[in-house]
């Protein structure tokens, strides 16, 4: 196991993506000293008073409203700041919402997945290439509406007809629900109607076809992995009683020639 990275200053641990080798707060002491920085900072906000009213209208309130406070406030004011900066409920929220942030041109349920890869020594555009690429195989629609892309040219005018074996597993409950005549929403929803029981039927039983862990597949469709046993051992039963889900078995288990009563 590779030992922890410090901070050079204060020995504080950091991540390894760090880029400066400081902890934030001694970076912040060193940003806030440096006299490039400052000046470099001074001069934004000349162009910005000069070049915005709004701005300046701002920037001129605020140096009124600390020129006219008293020195009691300011000091309550900053007594305050400190109390909210080390409660540990203020800085998990802002752990999460920086960390949003920083994150923003990484699929949401892909970034730890980014994140791992940075022990790897990977350079931050390899890791995002490479967590794209699997987005795109997984899901091309809604890894071409995050790019930016033309979503026309990868979406399908329909499901309906579609290999379930050969989808992504958005794609396969996608597929699935339109086929039952449901929305993707309602597969993942609480409802309990039957043809959202039978539809997720269906995609655990294809999902676990492919090897697929009981916890993940209710990972997958937001259920425990007791609920997806059970509709996995209710599957058969669904299709004597309904033919849409008889005829979904028979498309899973083709190539494998068993055949669905």
């Amino acid at each position: 196991m590779k030992a922890p990275r410090l901070c050079h200053k204060c020995d504080a641990p950091i991540s390894r993506c760090s880029k400066t080798g400081y902890c934030r707060r001694c970076y912040a002491r060193m940003v806030g000293t440096d006299r490039h920085i400052v000046a470099k900072r001074a001069a934004k906000r000349r162009e910005l008073i000069q070049r915005d009213p709004q701005y300046r209208a701002r920037h001129l309130a605020n140096l009124y409203k600390h020129a006219t406070m008293a020195p009691a406030a300011i000091e309550e004011r900053a007594r305050r700041s400190q109390e909210i900066f080390l409660n540990p409920e203020y800085r998990a929220k802002a752990s999460v919402a920086a960390r949003a942030v920083r994150l923003a041109h990484i699929p949401e349920h892909l970034r730890d997945e980014y994140l791992r890869l940075a022990v790897h020594g990977l350079k931050a555009a390899e890791r995002r290439e490479i967590v794209l690429a699997h987005f795109r195989r997984e899901d091309p629609i809604a890894a071409a509406a995050f790019e930016g892309r033309n979503i026309k040219a990868f979406a399908p005018k329909s499901l309906i007809d579609a290999d379930l074996r050969k989808l992504g597993w958005r794609m396969l409950i996608r597929a699935v629900a339109e086929r039952f005549n449901v929305t993707e929403a309602e597969v993942l929803s609480a409802k309990r109607s039957s043809e959202l029981i039978h539809a997720r039927a269906i995609v655990a039983q294809e999902l676990r076809r492919r090897g697929m862990s009981l916890a993940l597949i209710g990972e997958r469709l937001g259920r425990d992995h007791t609920t997806i046993l059970n509709l996995l051992r209710r599957v058969q039963s669904y299709a004597d009683s309904n033919p849409v889900v008889a005829r979904c078995l028979i498309e899973i288990h083709r190539e494998r020639g068993v055949q669905a009563a």
